[in-house]
């Protein structure tokens, strides 16, 4: 590119009101070139509104550290994108939150990457109805929330590679698709409650599955409550490679007998086996099975 002609190019650029970079079309219109904001302080976020502050459709936003919200809380938009270096060196609280108040709502797809929630009562207040969800956390730990929150409606979601640390009662609920934890630390509080909860009203159409990861419950706590009314195919209820610690109740609720479980390789709790086959030889009469 000659020189006039970069100039010609960048008299053109301009910023729009987040200070993206954007560039002046033909006709006189702006595209925005990049929706991505590195978050250093409360001030890099939209503006919150009755305590709301409501993240921008389609952007990503790149916490660089700790922060601290204030009271305020996070509503996602559609598709936001949530990331930062990681959970260790960039963690979300808000000092003053209510009791039962999420810090973290959102009815659409929302990724999120390397970060902690930490220090409030209440972190998420999740329901995709009407809408395809789908949630696919790497790296996300949970620290000191004694109710991190309600998943419901969910078509997918996937949590890789995180920890819940002194954290617990996550609510399953709702039409599910498939709900997955692999690699990942799953530790309770020792309090009355349940680390994982699929409640009654769950539906879940694939599969529940925990692999390759440890569950520490101790005290009071129960690892996984899957409740007996919740709906799911048969061996789609999944540990594969689970450990189970701590000395409290590791589950409730469905267990091992039942044939939607499937349990492998997995301590603290008694694995699924196909055990028995019948055959009859030599009979003369009929012999009517009913199951």
């Amino acid at each position: 590119m000659d020189i006039d002609s970069q100039y010609d190019f960048f008299k053109h650029v301009n910023l729009d009101e987040n200070g993206n970079i954007g560039v002046v079309l033909d006709g006189g219109s702006t595209g925005t070139v990049s929706n991505f904001v590195n978050v250093s302080s409360k001030l890099d976020l939209p503006t919150a509104v009755a305590g709301v502050i409501t993240l921008v459709d389609d952007y990503t936003y790149f916490f660089l550290k700790d922060l601290d919200l204030v009271g305020d809380r996070l509503v996602s938009g559609i598709n936001t994108t949530i990331l930062a270096p990681s959970s260790e060196n960039a963690k979300i609280t808000s000092t003053g939150l209510g009791v039962g108040v999420a810090l973290l709502t959102s009815t659409y797809t929302t990724p999120i990457r390397h970060i902690s929630f930490i220090d409030v009562d209440t972190a998420f207040d999740f329901d995709g109805a009407g809408n395809t969800m789908a949630l696919d956390w790497t790296g996300v730990n949970l620290e000191n929330v004694p109710n991190v929150g309600t998943m419901a409606n969910v078509t997918n979601f996937i949590f890789t590679k995180g920890a819940l640390i002194n954290s617990q009662n996550w609510i399953f609920t709702g039409t599910q698709g498939t709900v997955s934890f692999d690699n990942s630390l799953l530790q309770g509080t020792g309090s009355v409650g349940n680390i994982i909860n699929v409640d009654a009203l769950a539906v879940i159409s694939r599969r529940f599955r925990i692999v390759y990861s440890s569950i520490v419950a101790f005290g009071s706590t129960v690892g996984i409550n899957f409740n007996a009314s919740a709906t799911i195919p048969d061996e789609a209820y999944i540990f594969d490679t689970v450990n189970f610690s701590g000395g409290g109740t590791y589950t409730t609720g469905v267990d091992n007998t039942s044939n939607l479980t499937r349990w492998d390789n997995s301590r603290g709790v008694t694995n699924t086996a196909v055990n028995g086959q019948i055959y009859m030889r030599d009979n003369v009469t009929a012999t009517v099975i009913a199951d």
